[in-house]
């Protein structure tokens, strides 16, 4: 049985390239639960919609909305454990942790390797970002 963050980044991986949560259209999540509007950074939108499809359940505020960057980095997310800040948290994740600023948020996908929403030009790639 494949492990769940091991699926996480699988599921990540398939979405490569995609213009799914692009900043300028409305996004609807697989669920159905969550709808981005126009203009409305989706990056933690795309977070909410890899976890659900790697088996995380539960992942909503108490406004049914996902986590924002914000409430990840603050440790506002119930049952999720806090690797650590900066270099030293980076060394001491594994494939299918998150990690984020505040501001922006992905999926580490191996080492120095993170998926997310490019602030460039709204496509899921996969770089350095974060390290």
């Amino acid at each position: 049985m494949e492990a769940r963050q091991t699926k996480v980044v699988n599921k990540c991986k398939l979405m490569l390239g995609s213009k799914n949560w692009d900043i300028s259209t409305e996004r609807i999540s697989e669920d159905k639960k969550v709808i981005f509007n126009k203009n409305q950074k989706k990056d933690y939108l795309f977070i909410y919609e890899m976890l659900t499809k790697g088996g995380v359940e539960d992942i909503l505020d108490d406004n049914n909305n996902p986590y924002t960057c914000l409430k990840w980095h603050k440790e506002e997310v119930p049952d999720m454990i806090l690797v650590g800040y900066g270099i030293d948290g980076l060394n001491k994740s594994w494939p299918g942790d998150i990690v984020t600023d505040g501001f922006h948020i992905g999926i580490i996908s191996g080492p120095q390797r993170t998926i997310h929403i490019s602030e460039k030009n709204n496509i899921v790639v996969e770089d350095n970002w974060g390290w």
